[in-house]
């Protein structure tokens, strides 16, 4: 008895070093797709940055961001993504398009539409910012 006992608990041990070897050598995918939308006058854009991680070490995920600049200002790395910042929450999708969805109002007014529909199998943090890095542009939330 003993013996079978020591033969489950070494393969458990090798199943999990394998699992987590595996894990660590294989290279988790990054796949980034952007949706611009230039505000009526053409000043500003609101970009939706939707960032899916697959496999590797760390766990698969999607995110949605959305960042809202000056045409003419060039974003190029993560700090310039987390400055103008105004939304930021797990992947989720309306019944015929992915969310957030956005709409111009006027030349500084923007409103960014949100699905809740996977908030309450799966319950996430979203990040909500009022006003643009400038401090010209507001935003309106809508969640449905």
């Amino acid at each position: 008895m003993k013996v079978i006992f020591f033969l489950i608990g070494f393969f458990y041990v090798l199943v999990e070093i394998g699992s987590w070897s595996i894990g660590h050598f294989v290279e988790a995918k990054e796949d980034i797709s952007e949706r611009k939308y230039m505000s009526p006058d053409g000043s500003y854009i609101a970009n939706v940055l939707t960032r899916v991680v697959e496999g590797g070490a760390v766990a698969s995920g999607c995110s949605s961001s959305v960042i809202v600049y000056k045409k003419n200002i060039h974003v190029l790395d993560k700090a310039d993504y987390d400055r103008y910042q105004v939304y930021l929450s797990d992947c989720d999708y309306f019944i015929d398009a992915p969310s957030p969805t956005i709409t111009w109002v006027g030349n500084d007014f923007v409103e960014i539409n949100f699905a809740t529909q996977l908030a309450y199998a799966d319950m996430k943090d979203v990040f909500i910012r009022s006003l643009d890095a400038s401090g010209k542009v507001k935003i309106k939330f809508v969640s449905e």
